[in-house]
Parts: structure tokens; sequence; C-alpha cells
């Protein structure tokens, strides 16, 4: 801890110095990064953070030692020959790089020291508020002191290389980019190439809602929705219109991040079609408070045609026209006539319509057919002369074919011609008895 006090100490006097240094030997970082830096990490490049609520940054460092080169060695050389005391370690007479991403320290052969998991390990952020080169003041946290400027805990094990840190309550930062250094004896190195982009936004995430599967009648899918966790400490609830109570999973993304599902299988048809799926997710953050979004999808689930039916209308002389209606999606593409025969069905026509002389007796149906599949409609019986007809008794036996009472008003002309031929009867009779009475009162003669 003394020495690494030491160390804070004489960055903080050499701060010019080093400034100076960073100007003649080493491009800025904005201007790209060296491939030869010695410290690299793994984490998101960007990471979004609820306000209010905490974020865990995954994170795991890589230190790949590397000899220097006649350059570098040159570059040290010149900078001990200029200022002797420079970055210079009481401890051990070793001396540091200046390079805010490769300053470990060199021994005075100039070789750089390779990385000690042994030795205790500290980990440090830093932020960009004041460029990258602004080391220490510029540092937001260090495992190694009590207080800091953020609420920041790094909760993985340094000496496993494992930096993953935890943000308990992110509120509005004034800066956007996060850089991890590592110190470790004389081993100190900042991941300037590898920077986390951090934004805290107020509202919170919608959810997503996935299908996976064909949506087509009598298929099963499964229906997912998610919401991203950026504080797997408190995930958001997840409701929605399917299952109550579901089952709440949380499972890690590739990139360290985690994510918030539910789960659903559904065995699709036709009654899902239009059917809206609603799912919320309710974050909780601070004062015991929630913050939530929801979002929906309009499902479309293609099936075969139902509710095939054939309807009648008579119209000028004895000509009838067939129409053939049915449900369906996509909707029907074809409709097929057939008439029933003694050798079988045989085909008479195709559209929504057909029309025939309603002088000929015969039993009709027809045949509805989308891209899923087909079905045909009750038959139905022309009787002639055609003043009324019958759907027939039999019921194909078609797989999914629906039957349905055809309606018709040739029943109210058959009731009419009924009633017509009543009242003449009814007349007949009268005029007959009023003959009777009539020859009762005539007087007989001798």
């Amino acid at each position: 801890m003394e020495g690494y006090n030491r160390v804070m100490a004489a960055l903080t006097e050499n701060v010019l110095t080093v400034s100076v240094f960073l100007s003649v030997f080493f491009l800025p970082v904005q201007t790209g990064c060296s491939k030869n830096l010695s410290l690299g990490i793994t984490a998101p490049k960007t990471l979004e953070g609820l306000s209010g609520s905490c974020l865990l940054l995954p994170c795991s460092f890589l230190e790949t030692p590397r000899e220097t080169s006649d350059e570098e060695r040159q570059k040290f050389k010149v900078a001990l020959q200029t200022s002797p005391d420079f970055g210079q370690d009481s401890q051990d007479g070793t001396h540091n790089s200046s390079h805010p991403g490769d300053d470990h320290e060199m021994n005075t052969t100039g070789n750089l020291k390779k990385f000690d998991d042994r030795r205790e390990t500290i980990g440090v952020w830093i932020t960009d508020e004041h460029g990258v080169e602004s080391f220490p003041q510029n540092v937001i946290y260090n495992s190694s002191q009590s207080q800091n400027r953020y609420t920041v805990n790094v909760i993985g094990n340094l000496s496993e290389k494992n930096c993953s840190t935890l943000f308990t309550s992110m509120q509005p930062i004034q800066a956007t980019k996060f850089y991890f250094r590592m110190e470790s004896g004389p081993f100190r190195a900042t991941a300037v190439c590898d920077p986390v982009q951090i934004t805290i936004r107020d509202s919170a995430w919608s959810p997503r809602i996935e299908i996976s599967g064909e949506m087509k009648e009598k298929n099963s899918v499964t229906v997912t929705c998610s919401a991203p966790t950026p504080c797997p400490q408190s995930p958001p609830e997840l409701t929605w219109n399917l299952q109550p109570n579901p089952h709440r999973q949380m499972g890690r993304n590739t990139d360290g991040t985690f994510t918030t599902t539910i789960q659903q299988d559904i065995t699709l048809s036709e009654i899902h079609n239009g059917y809206n799926i609603f799912c919320s997710a309710r974050y909780p953050v601070d004062e015991g408070e929630h913050k939530t979004a929801n979002t929906n999808v309009t499902l479309s689930v293609s099936y075969s045609p139902k509710n095939t039916s054939v309807s009648i209308t008579l119209t000028k002389g004895r000509w009838v026209e067939l129409l053939c209606s049915s449900r369906a999606n996509p909707p029907v593409s074809v409709f097929t006539w057939y008439e029933k025969t003694s050798n079988g069905a045989m085909k008479v026509g195709e559209g929504e319509k057909y029309g025939l002389n309603a002088t000929e007796d015969g039993a009709y149906y027809c045949v509805a057919t989308n891209d899923v599949g087909s079905q045909a409609s009750p038959e139905i019986h022309l009787i002639s002369p055609v003043i009324a007809y019958e759907p027939t008794d039999e019921i194909a036996e078609r797989k999914g074919t629906d039957f349905y009472q055809i309606q018709t008003t040739l029943f109210s002309g058959a009731a009419f011609l009924v009633l017509v031929c009543l009242l003449k009867i009814i007349m007949w009779v009268h005029r007959i008895k009023r003959k009777n009475l009539q020859q009762a009162d005539t007087p007989l003669t001798d």
C-alpha cells in the first residue's frame, strides 16, 4: 500500500512531465490505438443503464507481455537523461514508461515488467472527462480505497483477471467513456484501446416479443417475451396475457450482459389469427418505485378454408345462381364446383358463383382452396320443378369440413304457391255450397 501511495504521489508530482513526454513519444488516444499495448479488456463497447437502478459491467482483462523495441529503449534512455527522477520508484529502482495505456514500469535495462497474479492486484476505473491522459485526476474508482467518486464495486476476482464491476445506483454521469486500469506491483497499465461507453436513460426498455416456428394452423410455436437486464440483482418482472404467473428466467448473453425472459408453447389454430399478445416489463428502482414499459404483437396465422357453404339465388325466369363462401387466411384462391352423379363427382365450373337452369335436378357442392388446404361445402339438392331445394342429409366425410344450414329464398316462393292453392280450394268449396243452397230454396211444382 505504501509503495502504491508513493507511485501515486510520483505520478501527481510529475503530471506535467508526463504530458510533455506523451506529446513527444506517443500519438493521442483519439488518433488510434497501438496494437502493441500490453493490456486489453473484454467488455461490451457500449452499455446503457436505468436511472435509479444498478448496472453490471462484465469485464475481463488480458495482459500480453512483450519485449520493447530498440526505438522504445532509445526513447526510454532519452527520458532518463532528460529527467533522471522521472517516474522513479525508490523501492525497486524501476521507472515508469509514462504511456497511459502501457505505463507498466521498465527496469533499468529498458525491459517491460510482467504481470504477476501472486501480487495484490488493484482495479481502477478512469474516465475521459478530462482526457484519458489526465490520470490520476480522472480516477472515479480505486479498489484499494474505501471512498470513491461513484458507488462502484469490482465484484470480479482480479487475481483471476476478472474485472467485472457493479455500479450500485446509476445517476446522470458527466463522462461517457470509462477505461480500466490494472496495478499489480511494478506492473501498471491502462486499457486505452478498450473504452466502455456508458449512457443512462430515464425510461424503461420495452420488452421484445419473438415467435419461433411457422405461423400456420396445427403448428406448435414458442412465444418469448424478453427484456434487457442491466442489473441482474434486480431483474424486471415480466407479465403477459398468455399464461398467468409465467416462470421467469435470466440468461447470460455472449457479451456477459443479461436478459430476462418468459416463454410459452402454443399450438396454433384459426382462432389465434388476429390475436394480440401483450407483454409488460416492470423494473424496480430506488425508493421502492418502478418503471414500466409495454409492447404488443398481433398474430397472423395461416389456416385452410373454414365454414364453407353454398347459398342460392333465383334470378330471372328459372335461372338459379349458386354462391360459394368460405373463411380462410390467406383468402381462398380457387372455388371449384362439382355435381354429384352416378359416376361420382364431376367438375362443372370454377369461380365464386355458378349458374344453372332451375329445371334440372341435381346435387351440387363447392370446394374452397388456398395455400394451406381446402374444404368442401355440404351438398345441395335441386328439385324439378324448382320451387324448393333441400340440402343433403349425407355429410361428406372430408377432414376439417364444417357444415352449416344453407339459407335460401325459395322456401318463401313455395309457401306462396301452397297458399294460392289453398285459397282456390276454399273458393271452389264455397261456390259449391252456395249453389246447393240456391237449389234447396227453389219450390217444387207438379
